[in-house]
C-alpha cells in the first residue's frame, strides 16, 4: 500500500513516470528472455491545460482518470 502511494499520483490514481520506467524496464528484461511483441502508447490529451484553467485541477484529474479507464477497458488481455 505504501509503495503504491509513492508510485501513483495521489489525485488521479494514475502511475507516475517513475513507475512507467520501472514497468518498461521489467518488460524489456522479460522480452530479452522470451521474445514477444510489445508496444508503448503515449497520448497527449488535447485541451487538458485549458480544462484545468477553466474548470480547475480536480476537473482535469477526473478527465485523466476517465481517459485511463476507457483505455484500460479497450485493451485485449
Amino acid at each position: 500500500m505504501i509503495r503504491q502511494s509513492f508510485a501513483t499520483d495521489v489525485h488521479t490514481g494514475l502511475p507516475h513516470a517513475g513507475q512507467l520506467i520501472e514497468h518498461m524496464s521489467h518488460l524489456l528484461a522479460l522480452r530479452e528472455r522470451e521474445p514477444a511483441p510489445m508496444a508503448l502508447l503515449v497520448l497527449r490529451i488535447e485541451g487538458l491545460a485549458s480544462t484545468t484553467a477553466r474548470l480547475g485541477a480536480e476537473a482535469s484529474n477526473i478527465l485523466r482518470r476517465k481517459v485511463a479507464v476507457r483505455l484500460r477497458g479497450g485493451l485485449d488481455r
